[in-house]
């Protein structure tokens, strides 16, 4: 009870040391994917424990309880469930990924007393993948949408790391952390005019994010055992300085339109997202009248709604 006691106290101490320092300044970083089956399984407790390769992650001074070498190889697999509704329609969208989740070698050096052991890894920490659709007829568009919103990649961390016994009981350890990830977001909107309201009217575009992340943290970590051999009371604790993650950014997509000033009077033209009539400012009303037409003649049809022509007989609500 004693042993079980201490470790949940060192766990939460070494929550609040390491964590905080990062929270906040990406959404996406928080998303932790875990790291070691059997860590995951103590919630976090393993930071009184830590004797496998895990330990770079969790406490880097529990590698000093290894006396053989050691390679260790996980997976991850993820799944992602997204649902939306519109119009009264129900979308159900799925993404799954399989990963590397940790690659890593444990190797204890030889010495007269004690421990000496490094470790050199990479384990998976952040995990990015997320999907949406959402799809259904629009009352405020008029329109049917069908949209997919996705992302996908996550952070790695690079891990060297060591740990040594200072005393019978007593190890610490320190891991040098380079952080990596890559996260890749689409948009991909269409929106069509199905009830034929706007005269077939349909925009379709796909964004294209794509972000490279990279980062440098330093963690030190305290173990102390009692009895050394079969010890009844482990209590362990980690302080790290948060990563600060250097983000470089590309976009790809299609630019705005080129609007401009609807100058004819006195009726206006709808612009989507506003209400009308009568409250737009002449220098806020937009020009949706395609490049290389002009406007013929204006007016107001049997449901109130101004409309206009264009020299080529379009007619244009919007």
């Amino acid at each position: 009870m004693r042993a079980s006691t201490l470790t949940a106290l060192c766990a939460g101490l070494s929550a609040l040391l390491s964590g905080g320092a990062a929270r906040g300044q990406e959404p996406a970083v928080d998303n932790f994917s875990g790291v070691g089956v059997r860590a995951m399984g103590m919630g976090g407790a393993f930071v009184g424990v830590a004797d496998d390769f895990s330990a770079v992650y969790w406490n880097p001074a529990g590698l000093a309880q290894m006396s053989e070498r050691e390679v260790y190889v996980g997976f991850q697999r993820n799944r992602h469930e997204g649902r939306s509704a519109l119009g009264g329609q129900d979308t159900v969208s799925e993404l799954a990924n399989t990963h590397f989740g940790s690659l890593g070698l444990v190797v204890p050096y030889p010495v007269y007393q004690g421990s000496l052991v490094f470790a050199l890894g990479v384990n998976r920490v952040k995990d990015f993948d997320s999907v949406i659709r959402v799809r259904g007829f629009s009352d405020r568009e008029q329109l049917h949408l069908d949209n997919l919103f996705r992302h996908e990649g996550g952070l790695s961390m690079t891990t060297l790391a060591g740990a040594v016994d200072v005393s019978p009981e007593i190890s610490l350890g320190l891991a040098l952390n380079l952080w990596q990830g890559d996260d890749e977001r689409v948009n991909e909107f269409d929106q069509r005019d199905t009830p034929d309201k706007l005269v077939g009217t349909r925009f379709a575009t796909r964004d294209l994010y794509e972000d490279e992340y990279g980062g440098f943290n330093v963690a030190a970590g305290i173990m102390v055992r009692t009895p050394r051999e079969k010890p009844e009371v482990r209590f362990g604790f980690t302080v790290s300085h948060g990563a600060t993650h250097e983000i470089d950014y590309v976009f790809t997509g299609v630019p705005p339109p080129d609007y401009s000033i609807v100058e004819y009077e006195p009726e206006r033209v709808r612009v989507q997202g506003l209400d009308l009539p009568g409250d737009l400012p002449a220098e806020e009303r937009i020009n949706l009248v395609p490049v290389g037409e002009v406007v013929s003649t204006h007016g107001v049809d049997t449901d109130g709604h101004p409309f206009v022509v264009t020299s080529t007989g379009r007619r244009l609500t919007y």
